[in-house]
């Protein structure tokens, strides 16, 4: 619920803001399975409520029945804020994606991070710890109009999944172009008339089936959240190549661009995936260590060299200026 009434974009997120305003302090009724009936408070805001709700103090999730820490806290709320790379995978069908991309990402993050620090704030000043830890779907009751609330919900979840599958289809179809896997991505090549993958379509939406069978939402955030990261870090490894080779077409407009964020990227990402769980982002290292092979020996040779000749020239260009001197 938090993830999708805040992303920008969502329908009830201006509407919850001004509920927070608007609806006067009230006791709401929580019930889980069973005969197990709570109590949690909206008090309005209220710096008392915001005092309590300061520290950490984390509980036991009542859908798990797992301790809830920094790291499983964090796998659930990255879903909710990432999705920076939605502009890249369709780079295609952008019309100067060097300049939409970067503008769009930036100004997509800043709008997140401002509609989720808003969020925030008001949650905290507004919602007594009973509420926040016992009920999930507390948006709903202390809204004006608690419908608008599930409205805002399953928009902003069509919207984002669609976005999301239309990305990932995208990469998937250019791999079964290029004959990688063989006859595994053989359905992905499928095009209509206009041009869209629609077989590479039906296949991503295949494999977020298998994805949905975990069942528990902490599960596959956790699961989700880790490959992000990966994906994140394979990105930052690239670049920091990339700049260490000098390679000439790989010239990055962004200012505050430099090896060392490359570095700390890749450091960052890795850390919070065994944080999050050991066990898989081990299974991921392993998969995307296989993949790389296999796309390795499957791939053709290319005639504009690879990664690892550009580095070697630069190392042996770089001890022979120093000989020289």
């Amino acid at each position: 619920m938090w993830s999708l009434c805040s992303r920008p974009g969502g329908g009830c997120s201006g509407y919850l803001w001004a509920s927070f305003l608007a609806v006067g302090p009230r006791q709401i009724t929580i019930r889980h399975g069973g005969n197990i009936t709570l109590i949690g408070e909206y008090t309005g805001i209220n710096r008392t409520t915001l005092h309590n709700n300061l520290q950490a103090d984390y509980s036991l999730d009542y859908t798990t029945g797992n301790l809830m820490n920094f790291a499983t806290v964090f796998a659930v709320m990255f879903n909710g804020c990432t999705g920076i790379m939605a502009g890249c995978n369709m780079s295609g069908e952008l019309k100067q994606p060097s300049r939409a991309i970067p503008i769009g990402t930036i100004i997509a993050v800043v709008i997140t991070f401002f509609v989720y620090l808003i969020l925030f704030i008001f949650t905290a000043l507004t919602c007594d710890r009973t509420l926040l830890l016992e009920d999930y779907g507390f948006f709903r009751p202390i809204n004006i109009w608690p419908p608008f609330v599930l409205i805002g919900v399953y928009a902003t979840s069509l919207s984002a999944s669609m976005s999301t599958l239309i990305g990932a289809s995208r990469i998937l179809h250019a791999l079964a172009k290029d004959d990688l896997f063989g006859i595994l991505l053989a359905p992905a090549k499928l095009v209509s008339k206009g041009g869209n993958p629609w077989g590479a379509v039906v296949y991503t939406w295949a494999l977020v089936q298998l994805v949905l069978l975990a069942g528990k939402l902490n599960t596959i955030a956790g699961i989700v959240t880790v490959f992000y990261l990966m994906a994140y870090a394979a990105i930052d490894l690239a670049c920091l190549a990339l700049e260490w080779a000098s390679a000439p077409n790989f010239r990055p407009t962004f200012r505050l661009f430099s090896w060392h964020t490359c570095l700390l990227g890749i450091l960052s990402c890795l850390v919070m995936m065994f944080l999050i769980n050991p066990a898989y982002a081990s299974g991921s290292i392993v998969l995307l260590l296989l993949l790389l092979g296999f796309i390795h020996f499957r791939s053709s040779s290319s005639s504009w060299g690879y990664i690892s000749q550009a580095l070697i020239f630069h190392q042996v260009s770089t001890g022979l200026v120093t000989l020289t001197i």
